[in-house]
């Protein structure tokens, strides 16, 4: 994501991160808190991180309360 602190190269994509999101709620793992962080606006003038953060946080709130 271009909108952090600590950009890895390489790192997994947005998809594969929502994917993940997904196949943990699937599998019926008691989560019982989760968190996103390192989205830092300065750094992404497209807003593209924040877009996702946003996704991913309503994928997480959406899979996995029961």
């Amino acid at each position: 994501a271009p909108g952090t602190g600590t950009a890895e190269a390489g790192g997994i994509t947005s998809k594969e991160l929502i994917e993940s999101v997904h196949a943990i709620a699937r599998a019926g793992i008691n989560i019982v808190g989760c968190d996103l962080v390192e989205v830092a606006p300065a750094y992404d003038p497209t807003e593209q991180t924040q877009i996702v953060a946003a996704k991913v946080i309503r994928e997480m709130l959406l899979g996995f309360i029961k």
